[in-house]
């Protein structure tokens, strides 16, 4: 059958970036496209290497049985712009991407005309130079925000924070809190410093985000009610809506958009992501330890702490007394060796009471563990995320970019965690940590009367987000109401 004889079908593009927190979340909305009724559809995922390559490997392997997928390489490597430890600047990555794009918009908009010409498309919230392509083609944009909400409310509230000096140019302000909605529990020194630092290049990320049909946010209202983050969001786009005359995007909480059990798509295998513990030696270590008696450490699948802070970690942990799995990873010229104290692992082998995994981690499955008691974490979004949804306490230890914010959300909003104590010194751009304040935040969070209060909390949030996923409820009815809508051939720019 020719072409033309076809009905059109809606033509959708997913535009992610290849780092994981990142790029897992507009993963799961493509499996969500795979599922039924959803797939009648055309979806062309435009990336770089990475993830066009797994998105290939899990379409070999019968992931997206009955979805027209199309897959593109459009861009070059993310740019190595600061420290070895992995931290990226968003105006460096936006631009460079841009650059990138560039002969691929130009190509999409020559096409516009063509019979399956692109009809929405789903972007990073970095990439917010998508808003021309869709107002050349005349189609729905939709940004996801693999942050949290408070990220963006710090984005669109940037003129009133510098209005009124809450900038990190003043030290003596850092620890000054924020008065405006959705931002209340957070301090000055919270605030990713980009944003001043960058400040016209996130206004123009804020001019082009007020063109977008909606932003998607990858949490649910139920987890952030006690912030207000996504109220705020979309209130105060509101308000600017009316005084400028433009149309207020809509703001869109469809996650979280996260792999694990009750949170996927009822097409996603995730059973094939599920390691078996017989052949995952940190799995079968925490097969014998006590229940909730163990500590989980990661700093992330990029991120991590300096090495001196590593030999701190690796004192505080062994003098805290409390068994712990910890997920260390080292960069060349560094060794494991180098970064812990002297006979570290031969005294954790011959106690039994802590396992160091220096390669990959099945995280989720981690967390779910009977035995994990607390996540020391640097609050990215996404560990975020499965550390509640898993019901497990937090110790926060951000590093870099929203971290700071999410830590926050995690020990003062939602109160589910507690902070290590941080020093106003930095070293590198890292804050100081000593050993003894690890200590005493390990013992805090696993062996003293505030672990049952944090727990219970966690649970009752992980409850309230758990529901939130289920049919009739905001995040289930708001996910599936942006799934109709883009796989319909209704779904145009307004």
């Amino acid at each position: 059958m020719a072409i033309t004889e076809r009905q059109r079908r809606p033509h959708i593009l997913l535009v992610p970036l290849s780092a994981i927190g990142h790029f897992r979340p507009i993963l799961h909305i493509l499996y969500y496209l795979a599922d039924q009724p959803y797939n009648n559809v055309v979806v062309t995922v435009m990336g770089n290497k990475n993830p066009i390559a797994e998105v290939e490997g899990l379409r070999k392997r019968g992931d997206f049985k009955g979805l027209d997928l199309r897959l593109e390489e459009v861009f070059g490597e993310i740019p190595q712009v600061l420290d070895p430890f992995f931290s990226h600047r968003a105006n460096a990555i936006s631009e460079a991407m841009e650059r990138d794009f560039e002969p691929v918009k130009r190509r999409l908009i020559r096409e516009k005309n063509a019979f399956e010409a692109p009809t929405s498309v789903v972007g990073d919230m970095l990439f917010d130079w998508l808003a021309d392509l869709a107002s050349e083609l005349s189609i729905s944009w939709f940004p996801l925000y693999s942050s949290g909400p408070s990220f963006a409310t710090s984005v669109i509230e940037l003129p009133n924070l510098i209005s009124k000096g809450l900038t990190q140019t003043n030290p003596q302000k850092l620890d000054a809190n924020l008065s405006l909605p959705g931002l209340s529990f957070c301090r000055v020194r919270d605030l990713t410093g980009e944003i001043f630092e960058f400040s016209e290049y996130f206004a123009r990320h804020f001019e082009n985000m007020k063109r977008s049909t909606a932003l998607l946010m990858n949490t649910a209202e139920e987890s952030d009610e006690q912030a207000g983050s996504v109220i705020a969001l979309r209130d105060r786009l509101e308000q600017m809506a009316k005084a400028e005359r433009f149309q207020a995007p809509r703001v869109l909480s469809i996650g979280p958009l996260i792999r694990m059990p009750g949170f996927t798509s009822k097409n996603e295998p995730l059973r094939k992501f599920a390691v078996d513990a017989a052949s995952t030696p940190c799995l079968q270590w925490l097969d014998k330890q006590e229940s909730q008696s163990v500590l989980y450490i990661s700093f992330g699948s990029h991120a991590n702490i300096t090495p001196d802070l590593m030999l701190e970690l690796a004192h505080g942990l062994e003098s805290s007394g409390v068994p712990f799995l910890w997920v260390l990873r080292v960069k060349a010229p560094h060794t494991v060796e180098s970064v812990l104290p002297p006979e570290f692992e031969a005294r954790l082998d011959a106690s039994g009471r802590g396992f160091i995994e220096k390669g990959w981690a099945p995280q989720w499955q981690i967390l779910r563990h009977a035995s994990i008691g607390g996540f020391l974490s640097h609050c990215g979004w996404n560990s975020t995320m499965e550390g509640i949804c898993a019901g497990v306490p937090f110790i926060t230890w951000p590093l870099n970019a929203d971290q700071p914010l999410n830590a926050r959300f995690v020990t003062e909003a939602v109160k589910v965690g507690i902070p290590i104590s941080l020093k106003d010194t930095t070293v590198g751009g890292y804050l100081v940590v000593s050993r003894e304040e690890v200590k005493q935040a390990v013992r805090a969070l696993m062996l003293e009367n505030k672990r049952q209060e944090l727990r219970n909390n966690v649970q009752r949030l992980k409850k309230r987000t758990a529901e939130s996923v289920m049919e009739g409820h905001s995040s289930y009815e708001t996910l599936h109401s942006f799934l109709r809508e883009i796989t319909s051939l209704s779904s145009q720019l307004r």
